[in-house]
């Protein structure tokens, strides 16, 4: 009777034991996708950034502003 009270509660804590990690491992996916797309984003700002200084540096000095050729 105590060995098998003593079974089932070790059963109980392994399965808690086990539905917790699993719910940490899934945050923790969750949380690299995640950085992924900030990482990427990031990037593709740095770029457009970059080309925008490269723009501007390769346009000379504006006499006129609204002369200016618009993309």
């Amino acid at each position: 009777m105590i060995a098998t009270t003593i079974l089932i509660t070790l059963l109980g804590v392994g399965f808690f034991w086990a539905y917790r990690i699993g719910v940490k491992m899934n945050r923790l996916n969750q949380m690299q996708k995640g950085q992924a797309v900030v990482r990427s984003v990031t990037e593709n700002a740095r770029e457009i950034d970059e080309q925008t200084k490269k723009d501007i540096a390769s346009s000379g000095p504006v006499s006129a502003p609204w002369l200016r050729k618009r993309h």
